[in-house]
């Protein structure tokens, strides 16, 4: 990765800890770093950390990163890890809310096709 391209991913770590209130290990999720990587480079933007607390999904937050979960695995075919990465969660947490929402785990790594659209 070259200084500009890691100067873009820098500036987009800011953005979704400090905009979108993901967590450390949420935005590290999306990047495949991990919590003390993310904290670093935050650190080195003069960005201050938020308490756990403030971390905390709301309730409604919660349901529809769940749903999209659902969603991702169900309707696109991604894989566990593909559904969780995109929303910052492990792909163990990801199996979770499939398993709650009492849906049917495919052979792991495998993909279910997207749907064909047919023609008229």
């Amino acid at each position: 990765m070259n200084d500009e391209d890691l100067i873009e991913r820098n500036k987009e770590i800011v953005h979704l800890y400090v905009q979108h209130r993901l967590t450390l290990g949420e935005v590290g999720a999306r990047f495949h770093l991990s919590r003390d990587q993310v904290g670093m480079i935050l650190e080195k933007a003069g960005v201050s950390r938020r308490s756990r607390s403030a971390h905390r999904l709301t309730p409604q937050e919660l349901a529809q990163r769940n749903q999209e979960i659902v969603r991702l695995y169900v309707e696109d075919g991604l894989t566990l890890r593909e559904a969780g990465g995109r929303l910052g969660v492990s792909e163990r947490q990801a199996w979770r809310v499939l398993e709650t929402a009492g849906v049917s785990r495919r052979k792991p790594g495998t993909r279910r096709a997207p749907p064909q659209h047919l023609s008229p």
